[in-house]
Protein backbone atom coordinates (compact mmCIF):
# COMPACT_ATOMS: atom_id res chain seq x y z
CA UNK A 1 0.00 0.00 0.00
CA UNK A 2 1.58 3.46 -0.88
CA UNK A 3 2.08 5.95 1.55
CA UNK A 4 0.15 9.43 0.67
CA UNK A 5 2.59 11.13 3.36
CA UNK A 6 5.58 10.25 0.91
CA UNK A 7 5.42 12.13 -1.95
CA UNK A 8 8.43 12.88 -4.74
CA UNK A 9 10.85 15.58 -5.38
CA UNK A 10 12.53 16.71 -8.72
CA UNK A 11 16.46 16.14 -8.38
CA UNK A 12 18.72 18.30 -10.12
CA UNK A 13 22.07 16.93 -10.35
CA UNK A 14 24.08 19.52 -12.03
CA UNK A 15 23.75 23.37 -11.57
CA UNK A 16 24.32 26.29 -13.91
CA UNK A 17 23.38 29.50 -12.79
CA UNK A 18 21.87 31.86 -15.46
CA UNK A 19 22.25 35.67 -15.17
CA UNK A 20 19.07 37.78 -14.61
CA UNK A 21 18.47 38.64 -18.19
CA UNK A 22 18.77 34.89 -19.55
CA UNK A 23 16.89 33.31 -16.40
CA UNK A 24 13.27 34.72 -17.77
CA UNK A 25 13.85 32.83 -21.24
CA UNK A 26 14.00 29.41 -18.45
CA UNK A 27 10.54 28.49 -17.51
CA UNK A 28 10.79 25.84 -14.54
CA UNK A 29 8.07 24.32 -12.72
CA UNK A 30 6.85 26.24 -9.41
CA UNK A 31 8.41 29.07 -8.26
CA UNK A 32 11.74 30.49 -8.66
CA UNK A 33 14.72 29.49 -6.06
CA UNK A 34 14.75 33.25 -5.24
CA UNK A 35 10.84 33.20 -4.00
CA UNK A 36 10.94 29.51 -2.39
CA UNK A 37 14.78 29.44 -1.01
CA UNK A 38 17.77 27.68 -1.62
CA UNK A 39 19.72 25.45 0.62
CA UNK A 40 23.36 25.43 -0.35
CA UNK A 41 25.57 22.49 1.30
CA UNK A 42 28.96 21.43 1.01
CA UNK A 43 30.68 18.25 2.69
CA UNK A 44 34.21 17.49 4.00
CA UNK A 45 35.38 13.85 4.37
CA UNK A 46 38.13 11.98 5.98
CA UNK A 47 40.37 10.75 3.15
CA UNK A 48 41.52 7.02 3.30
CA UNK A 49 39.60 3.39 2.17
CA UNK A 50 36.31 3.94 4.20
CA UNK A 51 35.39 7.98 3.06
CA UNK A 52 32.79 9.43 5.66
CA UNK A 53 31.53 13.00 6.57
CA UNK A 54 33.96 14.85 9.02
CA UNK A 55 32.14 17.94 8.84
CA UNK A 56 29.70 20.21 6.66
CA UNK A 57 28.63 23.92 5.36
CA UNK A 58 25.19 25.11 4.86
CA UNK A 59 23.61 28.17 4.14
CA UNK A 60 19.83 29.68 3.53
CA UNK A 61 19.08 31.89 0.96
CA UNK A 62 16.01 33.32 0.23
CA UNK A 63 15.06 36.18 -1.66
CA UNK A 64 18.44 36.59 -2.77
CA UNK A 65 19.81 37.31 0.74
CA UNK A 66 21.38 34.54 3.23
CA UNK A 67 18.97 33.95 5.83
CA UNK A 68 21.31 31.66 7.80
CA UNK A 69 24.61 29.75 7.71
CA UNK A 70 26.07 26.91 9.81
CA UNK A 71 28.16 24.35 9.99
CA UNK A 72 26.96 20.83 11.00
CA UNK A 73 29.60 17.70 11.96
CA UNK A 74 29.37 14.07 12.44
CA UNK A 75 28.20 12.64 14.88
CA UNK A 76 31.42 10.43 16.16
CA UNK A 77 33.65 13.41 15.35
CA UNK A 78 36.35 13.52 17.73
CA UNK A 79 35.80 15.95 20.80
CA UNK A 80 39.07 17.47 19.95
CA UNK A 81 37.69 18.30 16.26
CA UNK A 82 34.46 19.75 17.52
CA UNK A 83 36.18 22.03 19.68
CA UNK A 84 37.97 23.12 16.93
CA UNK A 85 34.30 23.99 15.01
CA UNK A 86 33.17 25.23 18.29
CA UNK A 87 36.32 27.86 18.62
CA UNK A 88 35.99 28.96 15.10
CA UNK A 89 32.37 29.53 15.61
CA UNK A 90 32.98 31.57 18.69
CA UNK A 91 35.49 33.77 16.79
CA UNK A 92 33.49 34.23 13.77
CA UNK A 93 30.09 35.28 15.87
CA UNK A 94 32.44 38.03 18.50
CA UNK A 95 30.89 41.04 16.90
CA UNK A 96 27.48 40.01 15.75
CA UNK A 97 24.68 40.26 17.69
CA UNK A 98 22.38 37.63 19.45
CA UNK A 99 19.26 36.94 16.81
CA UNK A 100 20.94 38.05 13.59
CA UNK A 101 20.59 36.32 10.94
CA UNK A 102 24.32 36.61 10.31
CA UNK A 103 25.76 34.49 13.28
CA UNK A 104 26.63 31.12 12.51
CA UNK A 105 25.49 27.80 14.29
CA UNK A 106 27.27 24.94 14.72
CA UNK A 107 24.82 21.89 14.70
CA UNK A 108 25.12 18.24 15.22
CA UNK A 109 24.69 15.98 11.86
CA UNK A 110 21.12 15.31 13.94
CA UNK A 111 19.95 18.91 13.99
CA UNK A 112 21.11 19.77 10.76
CA UNK A 113 19.44 16.28 9.09
CA UNK A 114 16.02 17.42 11.14
CA UNK A 115 16.42 20.99 9.61
CA UNK A 116 17.13 19.17 6.06
CA UNK A 117 14.26 17.51 6.10
CA UNK A 118 12.18 20.79 7.17
CA UNK A 119 12.92 22.98 4.21
CA UNK A 120 14.10 20.41 1.47
CA UNK A 121 10.94 18.09 1.82
CA UNK A 122 8.24 19.49 3.70
CA UNK A 123 9.03 23.81 2.83
CA UNK A 124 10.19 22.48 -0.95
CA UNK A 125 13.00 24.85 -0.74
CA UNK A 126 15.61 24.12 -3.41
CA UNK A 127 18.92 21.96 -2.82
CA UNK A 128 21.80 22.60 -4.04
CA UNK A 129 25.63 21.09 -3.44
CA UNK A 130 28.79 19.43 -5.06
CA UNK A 131 28.44 15.67 -5.21
CA UNK A 132 25.20 15.52 -3.57
CA UNK A 133 23.46 12.60 -4.31
CA UNK A 134 26.59 10.46 -2.64
CA UNK A 135 26.50 13.11 0.19
CA UNK A 136 22.84 12.48 0.79
CA UNK A 137 23.30 8.64 0.65
CA UNK A 138 25.21 8.85 3.34
CA UNK A 139 23.23 10.69 5.52
CA UNK A 140 24.75 13.91 5.13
Amino acid sequence: MRNPEIRSLPVAVRVFPYAAEKRKEHHWAGSSPLERGTLVIHTAESTGSAQKLTFGIYGLIVGGECLEEGLFYADDLPRREIQVLQDYVVRRNVNVARGDHRRLRLLARCEFLDMFFQLAYKARCHVVGFNLPEDISRGV
